[in-house]
């Protein structure tokens, strides 16, 4: 009934959960706030090549928001979006990556923008606007480095 965990797998999605939360604190002056650009988020393109790698991405972006200056709120709003944008990665893998990446990009910017609109009453469509837009333009930078950095890894 239920499949056995490898220790591998739990590795990976530890690594992985490990370089979202490192690239997300590292670039925390642009990663939170109604003007966003997320590159840690370019891991969300990881779920393509192997659905467990939503768990990691998922872990990574609960760890990097308790770091948010919204704590909680960010956590349980990020893991809402994360969780969407990367099972519509891994539902829509053998789509067209750049509509499947704007379609992600646009659910997180729903997600996030009503979270930003909760806590700093700004305009709801700017901030959906604005958080969409910076997540498509690291999704699409995404679709070009994660395949490379894929077949790298399989050489």
């Amino acid at each position: 009934m239920f499949k056995k965990i490898k220790i591998i797998d739990i590795a990976t999605i530890a690594i992985i959960a490990a370089m979202y939360v490192i690239l997300n604190t590292c670039l925390s002056s642009i990663s939170f706030g109604p003007l966003q650009l997320r590159l840690a988020c370019i891991l969300h393109l990881l779920c393509i090549y192997n659905r467990k790698h939503i768990y990691a991405c998922v872990l990574g972006t609960m760890i990097a928001n308790i770091f948010s200056p919204f704590g909680l709120i960010d956590v349980c709003f990020g893991f809402i979006a994360s969780s969407l944008a990367c099972t519509i990665f891994y539902i829509l893998r053998k789509k067209n990556k750049i509509l499947t990446s704007l379609l992600a990009a646009v659910v997180v910017g729903i997600v996030i923008g009503f979270e930003l609109y909760l806590m700093y009453n700004s305009a709801l469509v700017v901030l959906i606007a604005s958080v969409s837009a910076g997540q498509f333009i690291v999704y699409c930078v995404g679709c070009f480095i994660i395949p490379k950095i894929i077949k790298i890894a399989k050489n």
